[in-house]
This record gives C-alpha cells, structure tokens and sequence, in this order.
C-alpha cells in the first residue's frame, strides 16, 4: 500500500477514534434526572450489597466523626429524628445548588412513614426550591435525591 494511502487511513482511524471520544465524553456529561439518578443508585445497591452492608452494621457500631470511603463514595454516619442510619453519597450534579443522591441504610427499617417520603420547599412553605426525596427501594435500604434547584417534577416521582 502506497504510503498516502496509509496515511489516509490512519488519519480516518484517528479522526473516527477522536469522534467516539467526544460522543462518550458528552453522553457521559449529559445531566441526570431523578429516575436515571434512582436507576444508578439501584445498580450500585445490587452490585455492592454485600460490602455496604457490611461497612454500614460497622459504621453504625462505631459511630465515626468523619467520612469515609468504598469504591470512590463517600459514606458516614448520621443521625436525626432519634434515627441512626449510614449514607452513601452515590453522585451528584452542579455546581451551586444542583442535585446530590444515594442510599440509606437504616437497621430499624423506620427511616420514613411508608414507602416514599417528599419534602417539596415551596409547596409547604410558599418559599424556596429545595426538594428532598427518601424512597425504600429495599429492606433497610432507600434512596434519597436533594434537589436544591427545584428542578424535579415531584409529580413524575411515583406515591
């Protein structure tokens, strides 16, 4: 093969190659919703089971002061309402405000009054934006969304 020809051909290579690196890098930074945000955090959950649980029944003995880390998420220990739980950080998108989301684990199971819990700012207090969303997706499991944008239609999240 005549040496332009190769040419030619490794510059369409290079070019296809270049091309597929920006369609990922953009599909890749496209914003999530709530539902692909839900489906990410699920996938996680069911990979992961085993170790966060685990790392939740120790994070709860111990009660750490600071945050740690499995797998790149940041995790620790809370409590509110009388209510000890663990929190993973799964994500988030932003840069002011934005949104933030991953798992509870709650070894009461009583983390919220039935199977979804949504606190939506302006509809309770005519006030702000700030929407917060605790959904049981499993046993002891939920997952939670904080949307300090306001952008989530709480009417698409299902009751």
């Amino acid at each position: 093969m005549p040496k332009s020809k190769k040419r030619l051909w490794i510059g369409i290579a290079v070019c296809a190659c270049a091309v597929l690196l920006l369609f990922l890098g953009f599909h890749a930074m496209q914003p999530k919703d709530y539902t692909q945000a839900k489906k990410e955090t699920v996938r996680f959950l069911n990979r992961n089971k085993a170790d966060l649980q685990r790392i939740a029944v120790e994070t709860l003995s111990d009660k750490p002061n600071r945050s740690r880390t499995y797998k790149k998420i940041t995790y620790f220990y809370r409590q509110s309402d009388g209510k000890s739980y663990v929190q993973f950080d799964i994500d988030a998108q932003g840069m002011i405000g934005g949104q933030y989301w991953g798992i509870l684990y709650c070894p009461t199971d009583d983390l919220i009054n039935g199977s979804i819990e949504i606190y939506d700012e302006f509809a309770e207090t005519g006030e702000g934006n700030n929407i917060f969303i605790k959904e049981k997706i499993a046993d002891k499991w939920y997952f939670y969304y904080d949307d300090y944008d306001g952008t989530v239609d709480t009417n698409t999240v299902s009751q």
